[in-house]
This record gives C-alpha cells, structure tokens and sequence, in this order.
C-alpha cells in the first residue's frame, strides 16, 4: 500500500511539473505573439502614413490631368476600410488624412494618329493585290517607321480585322495573304 501512495506523489509531482512547464510555455508564445502583433501594427501605421503621403502627392498630379477625355475612376481605397477597429489604434491616424477619392486616370487612347488596324486596312487598300504578313510589316514600316510592331502584333491584328469583316484572309497551300474587304454592295 505504501508502494501505491508513493507512485501517487510521484505521479502527482510530474503532472504538476508538466503542467506548469505548459503553463511557462503558454505565456512565453503569447509574449512573443504580443511582440509580432505589437511590430505589425506599429508597420501598419507607417504603411498608412505613407498611403496618405502618396495620397497627397498623387492630388495634384491628378490635377493636372485632361478633362476633355474620358475618364476611368480607380478606388485607391476607403479610409472607413482601412480603418482601426480597436480604441487603442484609431490614435494611429495621421491628423491630415482623409478619405481618399478615387483618382481619375486617363483610359481615352490618343488618336493623334490612326490605330494600327486602321493603318494595315490603308495600306492594303492602297496595293489593292493581297499582301502577305511580311509585305505589310514591310509596308509599315516604310509608311510608319516611328511604329515599331512584330510580326506576331501584326498577324494577330490582321486575324482581329477578318473577324471584324474588315480584311479578307486568302490562303494559297501554306502561305496566307490579306487583302481589304470588298464592299458589299
């Protein structure tokens, strides 16, 4: 009998061990966890602070922007979003930042000159015998050298205008040619 009581404390002993040993372990993770928890929020206010640093700057580059094309609004995000949600961190804001606005970018593309689509059709329409991807790169690049465009753009967009109906492919055994649309009549 005196056998099994003094099992019993032992047994005792190293469960209690064990269990404070667990405890020792269970508040050292959650310091650690505190630490990380406490760098990312100090990262996060700097990385706020920096989006309303950029927020700033990108204003008045917006400014300066054409308001005769038209334009595509891009949420750069919402400061209710963003927001802290603990008492704690709502300090972290900087005074001078608001929410921002959506930018305004430009998405109208320059029609300065005419689209590469819009060129290929002029220059097949003015050799008026079907031409082959090479001729008509050649041709491009005589016309419009400051156009610098691969074969493969120009294949592709020659593929694009067909199914638009607006160039015919002609193929002769392996080697393809185009030539303009006729008009229908």
């Amino acid at each position: 009998m005196y056998e099994s009581s003094v099992e019993t404390a032992n047994l005792k002993a190293q469960y209690a061990t064990q269990f404070a040993d667990d405890l020792d372990n269970s508040l050292r993770e959650q310091e650690r966890i505190a630490a990380e928890i406490t760098a990312l929020e100090g990262r996060l206010s700097e990385l706020r602070r920096g989006h309303a640093l950029l927020f700033g700057v990108a204003r008045p580059l917006d400014s300066k922007k054409s308001t005769e094309s038209t334009a595509m609004q891009i949420d750069v995000g919402r400061a209710e979003a963003d927001a802290p949600t603990s008492a704690a961190h709502r300090g972290s804001w900087p005074e001078s930042y608001h929410a921002p606005e959506p930018l305004k970018i430009n998405t109208a593309p320059s029609r300065k000159s005419p689209t590469l689509g819009d060129t290929m059709v002029d220059l097949l329409n003015q050799c008026g015998d079907p031409q082959s991807v090479t001729e008509i790169t050649e041709a491009l690049m005589r016309s419009r050298p400051e156009r610098k465009a691969k074969k493969t753009v120009i294949r592709t967009t020659l593929e694009n205008l067909v199914a638009k109906g607006r160039v015919e492919r002609i193929k002769q055994d392996r080697a393809v040619f185009y030539s303009p649309a006729k008009a229908s009549s």
